[in-house]
């Protein structure tokens, strides 16, 4: 029987308990001919070690000699060691893990969910310091969004699919809104959140990924470099419009625990982005995430110019339409005749699901990491991009100097409170980016539309 070894590194988290641990049951489900090996890491009070698993109970990450006594002298096929660990704790636990000589043997993989660092700045010296303790070619940079079945169709539908590919550019697309909202808030994570932000806890990566995604060019091949070096090209050429960008902070955000008294931590942005390229200039990119929002939905609409040779007239946009969160799925909607009606049309939606349902994203990484592919996992030089794109947001904001304001939203119902802060740009294009955004498929009602005269 294949064995494998699976080491979690701050088993009694948040992320562990309710992502990493359930993978874990589903990946023994469907390899029952592969056994997995699960060690549990942590300081704080651990379980009762089940079947097939060892719990080691640390002082420090600082300190892995008793995790060092309990693996097997000789590995298994795979040993991967899973950092589910907050961002401060990730150099120690890789330098822990060095000098208890658990990383000498290339088969050891170390996974590391992101944030990478807090800046480009922060980011590079992460490299370097990590490389003194580590093969860099033995890390597994996680995303955990790239390991999402619809995020992944992407690529499918773009580049398996002729009869799109030349209606892929700004010669037919108006524009591309990408929206990722959370109904809850922030659980007991207050520790890192209140220091990330919702910029750098999901604009940063997953947004960012997402886009480079849609607008990349065709890689040379389903390859962790040829897919990395095709995500690169294409964020080096993005560029983050700070006059039309919104933050927020929804209501009970403050009262949550840990969070700082009178904290302007965002729990919401929506921005513009451009792509300076001959495929995708002159098409902005909405997007926008946030959390305690009216509903919890992700999803990315490429709304398509209305035709100019309409024979109907008022004919509306073709919207494709990737469902990422709930009901996973593409749609693609177009215009047909009403029937018994004289020439008048409608419009009606093609839509694909699968007809079970798709594994959580996680389960996905699982498999990945364990076999030691690479594909979805993101290489250091474009994390460093992403870094640059933010700071562009990110610096922008610090020269507002406004704090967040307490602001009653009036779409729809159930009627939001969030605090907003935006750029206060004189030709009002921050109005326009609100409108915008608060319009068409990706509306949710009731938060997302800000009163002219807090603008």
């Amino acid at each position: 029987m294949n064995t494998r070894e699976l080491i979690i590194l701050g088993a009694t988290g948040h992320l562990s308990q309710q992502k990493l641990l359930p993978a874990v049951r589903s990946w023994r489900a469907r390899n029952s001919k592969t056994e997995l090996l699960l060690y549990l890491v942590g300081r704080g009070k651990l379980r009762d070690p089940q079947d097939n698993e060892v719990t080691v109970q640390i002082e420090s990450y600082s300190d892995l000699a008793p995790l060092a006594k309990e693996l097997p002298k000789e590995l298994s096929e795979r040993r991967v060691f899973y950092l589910a660990l907050p961002p401060d704790q990730i150099l120690t636990a890789i330098r822990g893990l060095s000098e208890a000589g658990l990383l000498a043997d290339p088969k050891s993989g170390v996974a590391i969910e992101k944030p990478f660092g807090s800046s480009l700045e922060t980011a590079q010296e992460l490299w370097k310091k990590l490389a003194e303790h580590v093969d860099l070619r033995q890390l597994y940079l996680v995303d955990h969004y790239l390991g999402k079945e619809t995020v992944q169709n992407i690529l499918a539908f773009r580049f398996d699919n002729g009869a799109f590919a030349p209606l892929w550019s700004n010669s037919h697309v108006d524009h591309v809104q990408i929206t990722v909202a959370e109904d809850g808030g922030i659980a007991e994570r207050a520790a890192y959140y209140d220091k990330a932000g919702a910029i750098h806890d999901f604009l940063q990566n997953h947004l960012l990924q997402l886009v480079a995604y849609l607008t990349m060019e065709r890689p040379e091949g389903l390859k962790w470099n040829a897919l990395s070096d095709a995500k690169l090209a294409a964020l080096k050429a993005i560029t983050c419009d700070t006059s039309q960008t919104v933050i927020g902070q929804y209501e009970g955000y403050l009262q949550e625990k840990g969070v700082a008294e009178q904290s302007q931590t965002e729990t919401f942005v929506a921005t513009v982005l451009e792509v300076a390229n001959d495929r995708w200039r002159g098409v902005p990119f909405y997007v926008r995430t946030g959390k305690g929002l009216a509903r919890r939905v992700a999803e990315i609409s490429v709304v398509f110019k209305a035709s100019k040779e309409s024979l109907f007239g008022g004919e509306q946009p073709q919207v494709l339409t990737f469902r990422i969160q709930p009901d996973e799925g593409i749609g693609f909607t177009f215009n047909v005749k009403e029937l018994r009606q004289r020439m008048r049309t409608q419009v009606t939606e093609m839509t694909f699901c699968y007809p079970e349902v798709s594994p959580d994203a996680y389960e996905q990484l699982l498999d990945d990491v364990l076999d030691g592919d690479t594909l979805f996992a993101l290489r250091s030089d474009v994390i460093e991009e992403s870094w640059r794109i933010t700071e562009q947001l990110t610096s922008a904001i610090k020269e507002w100097k406004l704090p967040l304001r307490t602001t009653l939203l009036v779409a729809g119902a159930p009627k939001k409170v969030m605090r907003f802060r935006a750029a206060a740009a004189p030709s009002g294009t921050c109005t326009r980016v609100v409108s915008v955004m608060a319009s068409n498929l990706c509306q949710i009602p009731g938060w997302f539309l800000v009163p002219n005269s807090f603008l």
